[in-house]
């Protein structure tokens, strides 16, 4: 079953909201926070208004619906700080890629830490998954060492338009 809301010691994880207001925060969320986060993620540079940011939610609907995107956003108290997702969703071989981002003045406080904490849980013990996967660019130093910290192992390289990806992937315990 799909816990709308996880709640963790410090942070909390709530599905994504799909209406105009939370448009309006993310489209705010990402203006503040627009030059860290297009350097790991194609998608902010493409939602920039906020006809664009509803389009995304929009997509994000579509995968809740087909059950083939989970996306959290990621709160400390009442502060939208970023976002965790599983998606690519194999229902049938039980496995899942998930992805995070936070915004630059929250970062290295170890949010991200407990997001993943909270979502590997989640992942194995209620959705009974073997395997996630997390793909995160060759540069970001930070998400590599996220993968590695959590004990993912490196399984691959793979390479998109320019941009080459480190694929690591943990299985259940």
């Amino acid at each position: 079953m799909l816990k709308t809301e996880i709640k963790g010691k410090i942070i909390f994880l709530k599905i994504k909201s799909f209406d105009i207001e939370f448009a309006k925060l993310l489209l705010k969320t990402l203006d503040e926070n627009r030059e860290y986060l297009e350097k790991w993620l194609d998608w902010v540079s493409e939602t920039k208004t906020l006809d664009q940011s509803l389009n995304l939610l929009q997509e994000y609907k579509k995968g809740f619906e087909n059950k083939k995107l989970m996306n959290y956003s990621i709160f400390l108290a009442d502060e939208y700080i970023g976002d965790i997702a599983m998606f690519n969703i194999d229902w049938n071989k039980k496995e899942c890629e998930i992805g995070y981002w936070i915004i630059e003045k929250e970062s290295n406080k170890g949010y991200t830490t407990e997001a993943i904490t909270l979502i590997e849980h989640e992942i194995y013990n209620n959705w009974k998954f073997e395997k996630i996967i997390i793909k995160c660019e060759n540069n970001n130093k930070s998400s590599n060492y996220l993968a590695k910290k959590f004990s993912y192992t490196f399984e691959n390289e793979q390479k998109d338009r320019k941009i080459t990806y480190l694929v690591y992937s943990k299985l259940k315990k």
